[in-house]
């Protein structure tokens, strides 16, 4: 079962298909301003062995996140699967597989149940640790 496609950001905003909670949460010009100015560790606060992590500048956003998808309800019926995130920026983890939809990005390993629910695991991570 793969993850739900949505449209691209900026969308997000449109008149006609825009999605509601977002438009009312925050204009799309504040948005892009914070996502461009969002710091998540600053650098001096990070040993020399912690920057060998080649994600190390976001690590505690996504530990935040993996401890909240842990504390999710799982179901009986789960599924593992991977997926790319499209990215195509400076990035160590970033791959490229010809036969995804969006060939290259960061790929990550899903944990998904009935429902759709998506538990993203960095490629980098054991399956063993969810």
């Amino acid at each position: 079962m793969g993850a739900i496609s949505l449209p691209q950001i900026r969308h997000y905003w449109s008149t006609h298909n825009g999605i509601n909670i977002v438009k009312k949460a925050m204009t799309r010009r504040r948005f892009f301003t914070i996502r461009i100015s969002l710091k998540i560790v600053y650098d001096a606060d990070v040993s020399e062995e912690e920057k060998t992590n080649e994600i190390w500048k976001v690590a505690p956003l996504f530990d935040a996140i993996l401890r909240g998808c842990r504390t999710q309800q799982k179901m009986g019926h789960i599924s593992i699967d991977e997926m790319i995130i499209p990215f195509s920026g400076h990035c160590g983890i970033r791959q490229y597989c010809p036969g995804k939809p969006n060939p290259v990005g960061i790929k990550v390993f899903v944990l998904a149940n009935l429902t759709g629910y998506d538990i993203s695991r960095s490629d980098s991570t054991r399956i063993s640790d969810v």
